[in-house]
């Protein structure tokens, strides 16, 4: 009998851990679903998953990070009054748990990311003060000083936030986070168009920490730096230049597809302010301007995961241009990469019929392919009451 006990301990305590791992896979799975529910910008969604862990899961960490989640979700959609509802619940329901700490922690940069910062600072200093011994404590105390710092940048006091830099700098000298938060200071200082503050932060890192994770993309930042100082004088075909060069001299940097991305996006932003003002000449400029480096991004990294993105965006770029060979050849490109894609091929076949660079009944052809298989394969997206216009359904 004791030797069936044994084994029957055996099964059960098997059986336990194998349920918990289980339930802890299962919750991860939906928290890691939810978050990509956030990229794609589908929130109801998310908040539905991370509300159903926090449901199922009782008061397991999984659901502390679910509710944490679930907060800084409310943060970015400027909630706030569910936002601080959640956190207070939270401080209720999970005192006590090794983590919260943790959690709290990053609540606060959910504030910060929203560019709150006083509210930030405060969270900050609540894990300072209730848990000293915790290692987010050691970065809560140096993100106070940089939200100061910040709050100073974005109230246009730049030399009260050099001097609060400089001592943050000081008091933290030893500090393996310093790196980290030079880094996203200059970035505020690059953003405020204090392009010799944020050079100097960067060249400060690359000259002090040089083995620094960050120091690698301040690198590239430092590049940026320039870049944007040729766009704001008005140098753009220089600036494209230093684009390519920057490519060619940092090859092993996925920073820099980050950065010639956002210059991408900086021109397609100046082309629709342009347009809105009727300047067709600035407008048509600015996307060839954004197309050029979008093409460079292609061109020397066609591998990269957001590849997909890049020809769409370019696509994009030529379809207002009014290229629609062009375009149509970047969304043949990604043509199962979504019902955009294949929406946008028809369109540009509209657009030639129309301007009768293509035969109608050539024209007609693809635009009825391109629908067709829109219809087939996305029957529930946006594009569908046109294309079955087109049609005739």
């Amino acid at each position: 009998m004791s030797g069936r006990k044994a084994i029957c301990g055996l099964v059960l305590t098997g059986l336990f851990l194998w349920m918990t791992t289980t339930c802890f896979a299962d919750a991860a799975a939906q928290i890691g679903q939810a978050d990509k529910c956030v990229k794609a910008g589908n929130c109801s969604k998310a908040e539905e998953i991370y509300k159903a862990v926090l449901q199922n899961e009782g008061k397991s960490d999984s659901a502390l990070k679910a509710q944490r989640k679930l907060i800084t979700l409310y943060i970015h959609e400027d909630k706030n009054t569910e936002a601080q509802a959640d956190f207070d619940k939270m401080l209720t329901d999970y005192t006590g748990n090794p983590k919260l700490a943790e959690e709290i922690y990053w609540v606060g940069r959910g504030y910060r990311i929203a560019e709150d910062f006083g509210k930030a600072a405060s969270l900050y200093q609540q894990v300072v003060q209730q848990y000293p011994a915790s290692p987010f404590a050691g970065k809560s105390r140096i993100n106070i000083q940089s939200m100061e710092i910040w709050s100073l940048i974005k109230a246009g006091q730049i030399e009260q936030a050099k001097t609060q830099f400089g001592k943050m700098v000081k008091d933290f000298s030893t500090d393996s986070y310093l790196p980290e938060t030079m880094f996203w200071t200059a970035r505020k200082f690059r953003q405020a168009n204090q392009y010799e503050d944020a050079t100097n932060i960067y060249t400060q890192m690359i000259q002090k920490y040089p083995q620094d994770s960050f120091t690698n993309k301040a690198v590239v930042e430092l590049s940026n730096c320039m870049i944007q100082q040729l766009i704001e004088k008005g140098q753009h075909d220089n600036a494209i230049a230093a684009i390519d060069k920057l490519f060619t001299d940092n090859s092993n940097n996925p920073q820099v597809l980050s950065v010639a991305s956002r210059i991408a996006e900086l021109y397609q932003v100046k082309s629709r302010e342009s347009d809105k003002q009727g300047n067709t000449a600035e407008t048509q400029a600015s996307l060839a301007r954004a197309a050029a480096i979008l093409e460079i991004m292609i061109a020397k990294v066609p591998g990269a995961t957001n590849i997909a993105e890049t020809y769409n965006l370019a696509g994009d770029c030529y379809y207002r241009m009014g290229n629609y060979a062009k375009s149509v050849q970047c969304y043949e490109k990604i043509a199962e990469s979504g019902w955009n894609a294949k929406f946008m091929i028809g369109r540009n076949y509209e657009a030639m019929k129309k301007a009768g660079t293509m035969s109608g009944a050539e024209a007609d052809g693809k635009i009825k392919e391109a629908y067709e298989q829109l219809l087939a394969e996305y029957p529930d997206c946006q594009a569908v009451k046109h294309a079955r216009k087109w049609l005739g359904r």
